[in-house]
């Protein structure tokens, strides 16, 4: 759904790393974090990729092969070493790159997944000498058959997506998984907030496209979503379509750093106000999910752990009220 209307992903800025500067209408939520933008939906980006009815010229082993469980291609407990069979331009500093999976066998990636990849060569090494290990959301669905793709966004002053950067077909990626961070039940609540700062829009999207789709699941969406320029609004026509689509289960609230000529969205921040009146209350049956940079994290809802763990909920819902059983971090 996402990828037929996929809009330019600009430079995301890392200036909220600075700490917040203040704006007479509120906060913005800077950039990036390592995450492969963007998540699900990829089917609609790339239709020859996806799994579903094969045409009817194709053979018919493959007609047969088409009706069985495909095999899952990739583990939890090992890297698996992928050969990067094309590299997509995407804009300045984005690509997409397409890793053929054996087969027709698929990643088997659920909502909401991710996967974890590193250098086939362990060549990437961070400080502590060992291998760098990256989190990336695939933009494939995880029943597309033979291939797994993702869209990366290049930080000149990153420690891994120089290197992604740098590959060229017939290359390898060292990748495992998928992993789950949760398992998304419908109607678990009846309305769930999404709080998205850059590529921290990733697993937000995966999880709200799932909901869309499913018109079993009649949970309601609000995305809170801060960019730099509205030039760096991720999927911004996609996001539109779905508000317009589903009016009243999805609405999307915009922001971006500074005043630009034609925008009518909010600008700075998003402040205490702004999450108060677009989330699901304290005490609600509703569930807020955050995902952004770290300082953007430390604003909002305090950030995770060293070892990952969900941490002491503190920054702006703290202080409105929320308790640790009503926000999940990414």
């Amino acid at each position: 759904m996402f990828a037929r209307n996929l809009q330019s992903i600009s430079k995301f800025t890392r200036s909220y790393s600075t700490g917040p500067q203040q704006s007479s209408k509120g906060l913005y939520i800077g950039a990036a974090g390592a995450l492969a933008l963007f998540a699900g939906g990829y089917t609609l980006l790339n239709k020859d990729s996806s799994s579903g009815p094969l045409p009817a010229s194709t053979s018919k082993s493959d007609r047969i092969e088409s009706l069985q469980t495909p095999q899952v291609a990739l583990t939890k407990e090992n890297f698996t070493n992928l050969t990067l069979k094309n590299v997509k331009k995407y804009n300045h500093d984005s690509s997409i790159f397409e890793f053929e999976l054996p087969g027709s066998s698929v990643s088997g990636l659920e909502t909401a997944g991710l996967v974890v990849v590193k250098a086939a060569d362990d060549s990437v090494k961070g400080d502590n000498g060992k291998p760098v290990i990256r989190p990336y959301t695939p933009i494939s669905t995880g029943d597309t058959r033979g291939q797994i793709d993702f869209l990366i966004k290049k930080y000149d002053d990153g420690k891994f997506t120089p290197y992604i950067h740098s590959l060229k077909p017939g290359d390898q990626l060292a990748i495992k998984g998928p992993l789950q961070k949760f398992k998304w039940v419908p109607n678990t609540y009846e309305k769930i907030g999404l709080i998205a700062g850059g590529s921290g829009i990733t697993p937000m999207t995966q999880l709200a496209e799932t909901i869309l789709n499913n018109p079993e699941d009649k949970t309601k969406v609000t995305l809170l979503f801060a960019n730099k320029t509205p030039e760096d609004i991720l999927l911004k026509e996609t996001l539109d379509d779905w508000k317009k689509k589903y009016p009243e289960q999805f609405n999307v609230v915009y922001t971006i750093d500074k005043e630009t000529p034609g925008w009518d969205g909010l600008v700075g921040y998003f402040t205490g106000d702004i999450l108060k009146k677009n989330l699901p209350a304290p005490g609600s049956n509703g569930k807020t999910y955050v995902c952004g940079p770290p300082p953007m994290m430390k604003a909002i809802s305090g950030n995770k752990t060293n070892k990952g763990a969900q941490g002491e909920l503190t920054g702006i819902l703290k202080e409105l009220g929320y308790t640790e059983d009503q926000i999940f971090k990414y």
